[in-house]
C-alpha cells in the first residue's frame, strides 16, 4: 500500500529518534544522520505524489525557450507530459488508502477524484513579479482551456530547489493528479526565495505570497498564446493551496478582487483554500508556544509533530525578521534563543544543501535548549519577550506587528464586482501543524481522531468571523476531515497511521478539487459552524 514505505522508515528510525530527543547533544552528527535520515525524508507535504512514481517529467527537458517582448513571461521548457492514462493511474493509487473509509460526518466517504478527459503538457517557467525573477510550473491542455484556470500555491517546503512546483516537487505532482486534464490551464508558482529567487522568502506571509500568483496568471496566459494556439483559455479563475498555500492563496484571491478587476479577464469562480494559516496573531501565534501533549514514543504522528515544530517556530522567525515592518528592530536575537539562534542565522530556509543535515542540526540545537520528548513545549526556543508578545498579541513587538498586517479572517470573499465568491476552507479537523479548529469545537459524530490539541484553530476563527459579518454557509462553507488511522501494512504486520498536516494534502484535496469541479458548494460536504 501506498504508506508501506513511509510507515517503515519511520519504524525503523523510533529508537534514534528517541535517543536524539531524550539525550543532550552529546549524540554525535554520524549517530544523528543513520537515525534521522530516514524519518527526515519523509517530511514532506505531497510525498504521496511522488513525480517518479506518477510518471509526468518523463521526457528529456526540451530547450528553453526565452521571451522579450512578453508583459510578464521571460522563458518556458517543456519538461513532462500529463497523459489521460498516467493521471488516471496516479489517481486511483492516491485514492485507494481512502477508499471506503469514513473521514467525513456521519460516517460520509471522501468524493473520488474526477477523471481526465485531456492530456496536458508540463512547463516549467520563468518570469516578472515586482521586479524580481521568478519561477513555476503551468499545465497546458493539449486541447480545449475552456473552464479557464486554477493557481495553486504550494506549502511550506525545506528544500529551495527540490520543494518547488518548477522542480517538479512532488506536491507538484501530486496537484497534476488531482486537478489536471480537464478543460483548465494549472498554474504553480514557486514564491520568492524558491526556485530562481534567491531573495529571503517571506514566510508564511500572504501579502507578500501573493502577487507571486497574480503575475503567474499573466505569464501563463501568454504560455498559453505561444503552445496552444487554438484554443482559447476560458475566464473562469479558481485559487487553491495548502498548509501556508492555503493562506497564500486566499491572500491571493483578495488581492485580485481588490487590486486586479481586470486580471486578464478573468473572473473569480472558485476559492478553496486548504488547511492555510489565516489567523497569524490569533490562532499560529498560540499555536507555536503551546507545549505538546505527552508523547507516546510509538505514535508516529506526535513523533512527526515534535520534529516539525522547531522547523516552523525557525522559520516564522526568520521571515518576519527578514520582512520586519520596523527599522529598529533586532531582528531574529530578539525572537530566537541560543543555540538555535546561531543555527538559523547560519543556515536559513529555504536550503540548498541536505536536508537531513538541516534536520539534525537543528534538533540538536533544540535539545541543548531544553525542547525533549520529555519537554516538548517550542517556547523553550524563543526569548521571553517573543513569547509573551505572542501570548498577548502586543503588536508592539515587530513580529506581530507584521503578522497582523497578514491576518486574513475579517475579508469577505467577493470579486471585483462585488458578488459573492463561493468558497470552500477545508482541513484536518485536529491538524497538530497547522490547527483547523480549536479544543472547544464538537466534534462531529463519527470522527475517531479526537479533539484538537489547540486552544484555537485558524479556519474556525476565520468561519466564526465571517458569520458574524452575516455570511452564511451558502456563501462560504467549511469542511475538517477526521485524523483517522489509514491501515497499512509493514513488515507483514497490519499497522495504523493517523492521517496529519504532511500526509493530509491527498485527502483533503479531493473535496478542494470537487469543489473547482463544480464550481459549486451547495452539495460538497460540510461540518456544523463554530457556536458564537
Amino acid at each position: 500500500m501506498k504508506q508501506v514505505s513511509f510507515l517503515r522508515r519511520m519504524w525503523t528510525c523510533l529508537p534514534g529518534m528517541l535517543l536524539i530527543a531524550l539525550t543532550s547533544t552529546q549524540v554525535s552528527a554520524q549517530v544523528a544522520r543513520r537515525t534521522l535520515t530516514n524519518l527526515l525524508s519523509t517530511v514532506e507535504i505531497g510525498k504521496e505524489g511522488a513525480c517518479d512514481k506518477a510518471g509526468y517529467p518523463n521526457i528529456l527537458p526540451d530547450l528553453v525557450k526565452l521571451y522579450l517582448r512578453k508583459r510578464s513571461l521571460l522563458s518556458s521548457q517543456l519538461i513532462g507530459a500529463a497523459s489521460i492514462a498516467k493521471v488516471t493511474r496516479a489517481q486511483q493509487a492516491t485514492y485507494q488508502p481512502y477508499k471506503g473509509l469514513s473521514f467525513l460526518p456521519n460516517g460520509a466517504t471522501l468524493p473520488p477524484f474526477l477523471p481526465p478527459t485531456d492530456s496536458s503538457k508540463i512547463y516549467r517557467i520563468t518570469y516578472l513579479s515586482g521586479g524580481q525573477r521568478l519561477s513555476g510550473l503551468v499545465v497546458v491542455p493539449d486541447h480545449s482551456m475552456a473552464n479557464g484556470m486554477v493557481v495553486y500555491d504550494h506549502g511550506t517546503q525545506i528544500a529551495k530547489d527540490k520543494g518547488a512546483p518548477s522542480h517538479p516537487s512532488n506536491e507538484a505532482c501530486m496537484i497534476i493528479t488531482g486537478l489536471a486534464g480537464k478543460g483548465r490551464m494549472l498554474a504553480m508558482p514557486d514564491y520568492i526565495g524558491y526556485g530562481v529567487n534567491n531573495g529571503p522568502h517571506p514566510y508564511p506571509l500572504g501579502v507578500n505570497n501573493a502577487p507571486a500568483g497574480i503575475d503567474i496568471i499573466v505569464a501563463a496566459h501568454e504560455l498559453a498564446k505561444e503552445v496552444n494556439k487554438i484554443y482559447p483559455v476560458g475566464t473562469a479563475l479558481a485559487v487553491t493551496g495548502y498548509s501556508e498555500g492555503g493562506g497564500n492563496s486566499f491572500w491571493l484571491a483578495r488581492m485580485i478582487a481588490e487590486q486586479k478587476p481586470d486580471l486578464m479577464d478573468s473572473k473569480l469562480t472558485m476559492i478553496a483554500p486548504m488547511s492555510g494559516p489565516y489567523d497569524m496573531t490569533g490562532a499560529m501565534a498560540h499555536s507555536l508556544i503551546v507545549r505538546q501533549p505527552v508523547i507516546i514514543p510509538w505514535d508516529l504522528n506526535q513523533l512527526i509533530t515534535f520534529l516539525v515544530r522547531p522547523m516552523l517556530v525557525a522559520y516564522a522567525a526568520q521571515g518576519a525578521a527578514d520582512y520586519s515592518l520596523s527599522t529598529t528592530t533586532s531582528g531574529l536575537p530578539s525572537m530566537l534563543r541560543s543555540p538555535v539562534l546561531e543555527f538559523v542565522q547560519g543556515t536559513p530556509l529555504p536550503i540548498t544543501t541536505d536536508t537531513v543535515n538541516y534536520g539534525v542540526g537543528l534538533m540538536e540545537k533544540a535539545v541543548s535548549a531544553g525542547y525533549t520528548l520529555l519537554n516538548p513545549n517550542p517556547s523553550t526556543l524563543m526569548q521571553p519577550g517573543f513569547v509573551n508578545a505572542l501570548q498577548t498579541t502586543d503588536n508592539r513587538f515587530p513580529a506581530i506587528a507584521l503578522w497582523s498586517v497578514n491576518d486574513n479572517i475579517s475579508w469577505v470573499p467577493k470579486n471585483a464586482d462585488r458578488v459573492d465568491v463561493p468558497t470552500y476552507i477545508t482541513g484536518i479537523l485536529q491538524d497538530q501543524i497547522v490547527p483547523f479548529a480549536g479544543a472547544n469545537y464538537p466534534v462531529p459524530r463519527g470522527y475517531t481522531g479526537g479533539a484538537a490539541i489547540f486552544q484555537q484553530g485558524n479556519s474556525q476563527n476565520l468561519i466564526a468571523s465571517l458569520r458574524e459579518k452575516s455570511v452564511g454557509p451558502s456563501k462560504v462553507a467549511w469542511c475538517g476531515i477526521d485524523a483517522r488511522q489509514v491501515p497499512s501494512t509493514i513488515m507483514g504486520k497490519q499497522v495504523m497511521l493517523r492521517i496529519n498536516h504532511l500526509t493530509g494534502l491527498p485527502p483533503v484535496l479531493t473535496l478542494a478539487a470537487k469543489a473547482i469541479e463544480t464550481g459549486s458548494i451547495e452539495t460538497l460536504p460540510t461540518i456544523p459552524d463554530p457556536k458564537p
